[in-house]
């Protein structure tokens, strides 16, 4: 069952852990056809395959495969629901994104790289006390995040705005194929990473000028 989303799957999860002596990230699509997610299981190898991958529902259901259903695939589910233009979500930790990320700073538009890519600044989604009301139930807490991100990402343009942050945790990438989504999230920390850089040589830096969006983007990141 959706073997060659089963492949992409797996090459996108490898190719983003590979280097890491601990998990860097995780990858979802869905097929819209049947609404079923697939995804990597909880544990981590390497030397998953893409039969090692698992098929699951909107409610977080296994349908195909063996293993337990990583948490954040209920966050996922919640997104899909929400945005039919998504069909693949890359969770990522990479440093200078989840440093955003973690002090609850969207990622300001200080230049041309930034704007050629993302209509704006990339937003960080602000968690509430419910996220944090739920006790041990991780899987609550997930749905709970997948909800903020789909309230505060409503009305934006997925081609506009590929990417957000989220407070406390780390990023989310879209796009429509998991490799898309994994190239949005490696560019995204690029430009995190170069806003830190910014602030760092001049602290009073101001963003830069609205006119420039127009002028530079073209959503490079998801053509």
């Amino acid at each position: 069952m959706l073997e060659h989303l089963k492949i992409k799957v797996c090459e996108a999860y490898k190719a983003l852990n590979k280097n890491s002596f601990a998990s860097e990230g995780f990858v979802s699509v869905i097929d819209r056809n049947d609404e079923l997610i697939v995804v990597p299981p909880a544990y981590e190898s390497a030397d998953l395959t893409y039969e090692d991958m698992l098929v699951v529902d909107l409610v977080g259901n296994v349908i195909e495969g063996d293993g337990d259903v990583p948490s954040e695939v209920v966050a996922h589910a919640e997104i899909y629901s929400r945005f039919a233009k998504i069909q693949s979500i890359a969770q990522t930790y990479f440093t200078y994104s989840t440093a955003f990320a973690q002090v609850g700073r969207d990622i300001p538009f200080y230049g041309a790289y930034h704007g050629a890519r993302y209509y704006g600044d990339i937003p960080c989604i602000q968690l509430s006390d419910d996220e944090f009301a739920v006790e041990d139930d991780k899987n609550e807490f997930m749905r709970l995040v997948g909800k903020s991100v789909g309230e505060q990402m409503q009305g934006f343009n997925f081609v506009e705005m590929p990417a957000c942050l989220i407070e406390s945790i780390g990023m989310l990438s879209f796009g429509t194929t998991p490799q898309e989504a994994l190239r949005v999230a490696y560019t995204t920390e690029k430009v995190a990473k170069t806003a830190y850089v910014c602030e760092k040589m001049q602290p009073q830096i101001e963003p830069a000028r609205p006119e420039l969006l127009d002028l530079v983007f073209d959503g490079k990141n998801v053509k």
